[in-house]
């Protein structure tokens, strides 16, 4: 696992009417990248793992801070074991 900064980069998705600020982007094993994105205008962040550009998993809700978005998406790609 190894950890990227991002910086201030957008992502779109299909969830999304308009690009989501992408606060963390954490590249994983066999190709995935799981993203923290700020999500709207409430403050509010959700996770979205990815291969080669295509959504694979998101989040289900919307979290009150970055760091609880990417321990939920973790524990998720755990679970569906792709970490």
């Amino acid at each position: 696992m190894h950890i990227k900064d991002t910086g201030a980069h957008l992502i779109t998705w299909k969830y999304s009417n308009t690009p989501d600020r992408v606060n963390h982007a954490i590249e994983l094993d066999g190709g995935y990248t799981l993203y923290v994105v700020s999500a709207g205008e409430w403050g509010d962040y959700e996770w979205i793992l990815s291969k080669e550009g295509r959504g694979v998993l998101h989040s289900d809700d919307a979290y009150g801070s970055p760091e609880r978005a990417l321990f939920r998406g973790l524990q998720k790609c755990d679970e569906e074991n792709y970490l």
